[in-house]
């Protein structure tokens, strides 16, 4: 027959719960604890699952469906767990990003999924556009499946609130590059380096834009 952990792990909605749902999580847990004195693995992980539908908050459902889903190397599950907790309500910023962390770690490196670890990515540095890791790896995944507008929106967030005069030099002479090299766009690669030319003028770059132009022209 089926696993009873064979179905896809979702935290209901608010609106789909009992409208009295402490009883029935009580009910559960008393179920659970009975599984876990009687070792009966299957049930435990049924009654958590139950649990955590109902309770995405509740922290011993998480931890032993987390444990039972690395043992396991259920992978798929794992992240599905990770990603319901990340978005339940109530759960701190910091858990909130480790958890997406993970699930992108997850994604990219054991389901192959390079599309879901760039939708993950995207939620860290929305959620903290001041984590650098974040960003770095976002960028990373974006370079490697040639998203050159997406990537180039990410450099320009980034120029943008930079601080420090030579990360911005670095960053727009990066934005100058993706546009001309990658994107195929000189007039949006002139616009960075005009930025970067009354940043820090230089005789490079004056000759860079210059030629760019003469291009643009012909």
């Amino acid at each position: 027959g089926e696993r009873p952990s064979s179905r896809p792990l979702r935290a209901r909605k608010t609106s789909d719960r009992p409208l009295d749902v402490e009883p029935v999580l009580r009910e559960l847990r008393r179920a659970l604890r009975n599984a876990i004195a009687a070792r009966k693995t299957d049930e435990a992980v049924q009654r958590c699952t139950e649990i955590f539908e109902l309770d995405p908050a509740d922290a011993e459902a998480f931890a032993l469906l987390e444990t039972h889903y690395r043992k396991t190397s259920d992978h798929v599950r794992l992240r599905e767990l990770l990603l319901a907790s990340a978005e339940a309500s109530g759960v701190p910023i910091e858990d909130r990003k480790q958890r997406l962390r993970e699930v992108a770690a997850l994604s990219e490196s054991k389901l192959k999924d390079i599309e879901g670890a760039i939708e993950v990515w995207r939620s860290v540095v929305a959620l903290d556009p001041d984590d650098v890791d974040a960003a770095i790896s976002l960028k990373r995944l974006l370079q490697r499946t040639e998203r050159w507008d997406e990537y180039v929106l990410v450099l320009e967030r980034e120029a943008l609130a930079a601080q420090d005069p030579d990360e911005k030099t670095a960053l727009l002479s990066q934005i100058a590059a993706v546009h001309r090299d990658k994107r195929n766009d000189p007039s949006e690669a002139a616009e960075a380096l005009r930025q970067l030319l009354s940043l820090r003028p230089s005789a490079a770059t004056r000759d860079e834009l210059c030629e760019l132009l003469l291009t643009m022209e012909g």
